[in-house]
């Protein structure tokens, strides 16, 4: 026995259903905002492996207290569910956000540190662990100082301003894994794994391409359903 199902008179019903579900979709997206990746909106992103149990809140507080500014802050693993990850995220321009002050401070904490460590051992542990501190004693010799004259003084170009951001963005790394190596979390053996950083304005560029491929997308559904099923509603039923 075959059974009938009338898709015409369930129509005003369909189109009632669907609406209101866009409808919640809509308040709810103007109250709780859209969270987006930051491939569209630019930031940065770090990606650290880590040993034992690790408080996010804990790292979130010890960035935003000696940096400045407030990290998203979430733990994952990895394809083999074996290895844990930690994903530190800034959104925007986290050059401009960060507490300069506080930046140099990080950084020449740690590089006493380091140079105390080295103090009391011998020549030859001396130089396995000045390795371990030349990334980021490299770094902030030849970089601090554009970072700090890049919160007082503007750029004379597009050129160096970029320059100057690449050049804080690497003191900006070397400082969360200071943060990340110290006292509080040594236990965790934090190492980084992965950085990611997108520019806002090429991020803006991307969304809207996003935006334009989904819209020619649908185009092209609604032809298709229209020329396909134009005996049963055509282009009314397409969309």
């Amino acid at each position: 026995m075959t059974k009938n199902f009338d898709y015409v008179a369930f129509f005003k019903k369909a189109v009632i259903i669907a609406a209101s579900v866009i409808l919640v979709g809509v308040i709810a997206t103007c109250i709780f905002g859209i969270d987006f990746n930051i491939s569209f909106i630019g930031g940065s992103r770090f990606t650290y492996a880590y040993k034992g149990e690790l408080s996010t809140d804990a790292v979130k507080t010890a960035i935003a207290e000696k940096l400045g500014v407030t990290p998203i802050v979430t733990k994952t693993s990895d394809y083999s569910g074996e290895a844990n990850k930690l994903l530190i995220s800034f959104s925007g321009d986290i050059t401009d956000a960060v507490d300069i002050e506080k930046l140099d401070k990080v950084i020449k904490d740690y590089e006493a540190t380091k140079k105390e460590e080295t103090s009391s051992t011998s020549s030859t542990t001396s130089s396995v662990t000045s390795d371990t501190s030349s990334t980021a004693s490299s770094a902030t010799s030849s970089t601090t100082s554009g970072a700090t004259s890049s919160a007082t003084s503007s750029a004379t170009s597009s050129t160096a301003k970029e320059e100057e951001n690449v050049e804080t963005m690497v003191v900006i790394k070397d400082a969360i894994s200071a943060i990340l190596a110290g006292e509080q979390f040594k236990a965790n053996e934090i190492k980084l794994s992965e950085s990611n950083t997108v520019n806002p304005t090429l991020a803006g560029e991307f969304l809207i391409k996003s935006l334009v491929a989904v819209a020619i997308a649908a185009g092209f559904i609604i032809l298709y359903v229209s020329i396909r099923f134009r005996k049963i509603g055509g282009f009314t039923a397409a969309v």
